[in-house]
């Protein structure tokens, strides 16, 4: 047999020694190999249903049905409705490869001595970081099956949904087997390169596992950058509103992206400043939550960015009444309308399954974080901390940033998306009530979203109770 062939036989062999072990292991190791599939199954169900849509809308844009059937741009508005959903299904990208890399480092963090004493055998970083690679694709893999049950499921539900007027048939809720086949093997593939990237940023060592230094070099002029897109987000739709309602969106979407990227290129800097002064709070679970963001304060931020683009795509679908834009014919301002309730309709459910994947994401951090703090939380139990202390650190630490972002990406969404509610307001087309009770709606779809990562972040306490337990000294 060659060489290279042997070499991938003993790699393949040892993976699933190891798999086989930690799934079967008496020290806990179950339950977070469990919980790494559980955030796989989700992000497979999700994408599932994701390609599924965007499958459906490629076969109404080459035969237009409903509303879109006999009118004159019923073509182009179908492949608009086309091009959103492969948008969307791209957006599934970044999540995903934040799951596989916090999956990776999971597995890292939790099994650091087993880890350490591969090292002390002789097996390079590589090899690890190859074993745990296809560790995670294996994970991914019961994933992908789970998660198309889970896709099955769920189309019940989504049968009575209907777009461009058109209910959908049970013969557009389902992909071709090829589909299928290669939307797995796209999150299996995906899964191996992202976490064979997150281990990147780790040193595996005889002495354990220990996180690489980053350079912390944040520059203040980002935060002016956002400071101007946030004056602009405030001050440009009313300066420039107007009673034509198609310009009115357009320059909302213009100024949400300008908004979004500016968020993108301040928020590490922004998390750091804030930190940096609740550190100095005479509450030590205040003071110690913002010293570890303060820490790593891009990290902080990529675990809570999903969410706060979603908390500004809440603010502006909120905000955005839905009315007839003027539409010379009555027909045109039927199938405007009907645009609008499915407009809403989509971001209903991109909100929904972005929360689920913030959700499953913070799972998989927090149990990552509890293993890589593990040494602080003995420390701190040693000192005569209370049990609860560690908690509240952790939970401040994985909420604080959640809520912040999620606030000013409610508002700011909410702010540029106003001058289309001011217009319907002048147009006695929307009433305050109306407009008051939809900004409303929205804010609690947000808090939600905040509850249900929450509640995710919750279901880290046996791990902690775990490592406390491991901080009792054995009998001699």
């Amino acid at each position: 047999m060659p060489e290279r062939a042997l070499q991938a036989k003993n790699l393949l062999s040892t993976t699933a020694q190891i798999a086989r072990h930690r799934f079967g292991a008496a020290n806990g190791e179950g339950p977070l190999v469990l919980a790494s599939v559980g955030a796989f199954t989700v992000v497979s169900a999700i994408t599932y249903l994701v390609a599924t849509g965007t499958y459906m809308f490629w076969r109404r844009f080459v035969h237009p049905v409903g509303t879109l059937a006999d009118w004159t741009l019923g073509k182009s508005t179908a492949g608009f409705y086309f091009l959103l959903a492969l948008l969307a299904l791209a957006l599934l990208i970044g999540p995903l490869t934040t799951l596989a890399s916090s999956a990776s480092l999971l597995g890292a963090n939790a099994r650091e001595h087993r880890m350490a004493t591969l090292r002390l055998l002789g097996v390079s970083q590589w090899g690890i970081v190859k074993i745990a690679g296809l560790e995670t694709m294996l994970q991914a893999s019961i994933g992908t099956v789970c998660g198309f049950a889970l896709c099955m499921l769920a189309l019940p539900p989504l049968h009575k949904l209907s777009f461009q007027g058109s209910p959908l048939l049970w013969r557009e809720m389902f992909l071709p087997p090829l589909g299928y086949l290669a939307c797995a093997l796209a999150i299996v593939l995906l899964s191996g390169e992202a976490a064979t990237l997150g281990l990147r940023r780790v040193i595996i060592s005889p002495q354990g596992v220990v996180r690489k230094s980053r350079s912390h070099k944040l520059r203040g002029g980002r935060a002016l950058l956002f400071v101007a897109s946030a004056m602009a987000a405030i001050i440009i739709p009313p300066a420039f509103a107007n009673n034509q309602m198609q310009a009115n969106l357009l320059l909302v979407i213009m100024v949400l992206l300008v908004a979004g990227w500016a968020m993108v290129m301040a928020m590490p800097y922004l998390l750091r400043l804030v930190a940096r002064a609740f550190a100095a709070s005479s509450n030590l679970v205040v003071s110690v939550s913002a010293r570890r963001i303060m820490a790593a304060p891009r990290d902080t931020w990529r675990r809570v960015a999903g969410v706060a683009f979603l908390s500004i795509i809440a603010g502006a679908a909120a905000t955005t009444p839905r009315f007839g834009m003027g539409m010379a014919s009555h027909r045109d301002e039927q199938i405007v309308l009907t645009g609008l309730a499915d407009v809403k309709v989509g971001v209903g459910l991109t909100v929904l399954f972005g929360f689920l994947l913030a959700a499953a994401s913070t799972l998989l951090a927090g149990l990552s974080a509890e293993y890589e703090h593990s040494r602080q939380t003995r420390a701190l139990a040693r000192m005569g901390a209370p049990d609860s202390f560690a908690l509240k650190v952790s939970f401040t630490e994985a909420l604080a940033p959640v809520a912040g972002v999620c606030l000013i990406g409610y508002l700011i969404g909410v702010l540029n998306a106003f001058p289309t509610m001011l217009l319907a307001l002048n147009n006695d087309e929307l009433s305050r009530q109306d407009g008051l009770v939809a900004v409303l709606t929205g804010a609690v779809v947000v808090v939600g979203g905040i509850a249900l990562v929450a509640f995710a972040n919750a279901l880290t306490i046996p791990v902690h109770r775990k490592i406390l337990a491991e901080n009792t000294r054995k009998v001699d």
